[in-house]
């Protein structure tokens, strides 16, 4: 219930404060939503002096709430962008795709 009246009450200040467009409307509500926490980013030691960088952000995708994953390694530049409907996931088939990538180079 308390998820639902969250929902609720941003809506309504979204919709109030984007002067009626729905690209703004949609702007803002990635902007508030990012504010919540849907969004994040880090990085490891791989081993060899190499660091692997991922980050997620969250935001509308045609009507759809999606996460943008993308994961990149220093070593071999190779970079991997992924979409998925949770934070997990895109971080998850992020990593694991860079990882074949990687395995290409012969660099594990």
């Amino acid at each position: 219930m308390v998820k639902q009246s969250l929902t609720i009450f941003l809506l309504i200040l979204v919709i109030s404060e984007s002067n009626g467009t729905l690209s703004d409307f949609l702007s803002m509500a990635t902007d508030i939503a990012g504010a919540l926490g849907t969004e994040s980013s880090g990085q490891f030691e791989r081993g060899k002096g190499c660091t692997i960088n991922w980050s997620y952000k969250g935001q509308m995708i045609g009507f759809k709430w999606k996460y943008i994953g993308i994961c990149s390694d220093s070593c071999t530049k190779e970079v991997e962008t992924v979409f998925y409907n949770s934070r997990a996931g895109s971080i998850e088939h992020c990593l694991e795709n860079l990882y074949h990538k990687i395995a290409r180079h012969g660099d594990l």
